[in-house]
């Protein structure tokens, strides 16, 4: 929408374009573990629950998402240890970026074994790779930035709505319709 502004150089009038719709960005990481067992309790190689995924993925859609969307635009970069959810995952999300891979062997934890070191370097591992991906989406097109970046696991349930503020910390406007 642009406002027509009176005054401008040699009297002509001048255009001044209002400020675009900010963007957010949802990053989601991380592994699916079961209704039955905690992912950090799987071991390499053991499917996670497609279910448990799409009763969280549901929820993230109706209390982060649609809130958000109606304040701008969003987008979603999707990381995962769950190769054999991708298909499903991609399909609900349309996400910007995606990255899915399997957990292997490759992390060692250094002796003394510390007590959830595996879990904690794969959790990490896949934080950092998820933020990558948005940081290359950005870097790929001039322009492209995000007021407001919110990282999860794909395994939070949400029960209430998150409101969309601005980078000022202001709630965000509602788009409103032309």
């Amino acid at each position: 929408m642009a406002t027509l502004l009176l005054g401008g150089f040699a009297g002509l009038p001048t255009v001044a374009s209002s400020p675009p719709p900010e963007r957010r960005a949802l990053i989601l990481y991380g592994r699916i573990g079961t209704f039955k067992a905690r992912t950090a309790s799987l071991k390499k190689g053991v499917a996670s629950d497609p279910q448990l995924w799409r009763t969280c993925a549901e929820s993230i859609t109706q209390h982060v998402l649609r809130p958000w969307r109606e304040a701008g635009t969003v987008d979603v970069f999707v990381q995962s240890w769950n190769p054999e959810l991708s298909a499903l995952m991609d399909a609900h999300w349309s996400p910007a970026a995606t990255d899915h891979d399997v957990q292997n062997e490759t992390l060692k934890c250094p002796p003394p074994r510390l007590p959830y070191c595996d879990r904690t370097q794969w959790a990490l591992r896949g934080m950092k790779r998820a933020a990558a991906l948005r940081m290359r989406w950005a870097a790929a097109a001039p322009g492209r930035a995000h007021t407001t970046v919110m990282m999860m696991r794909h395994d939070v349930h949400w029960y209430s709505p998150m409101p969309a503020v601005s980078a000022s910390g202001a709630p965000a406007k509602s788009r409103e319709a032309p």
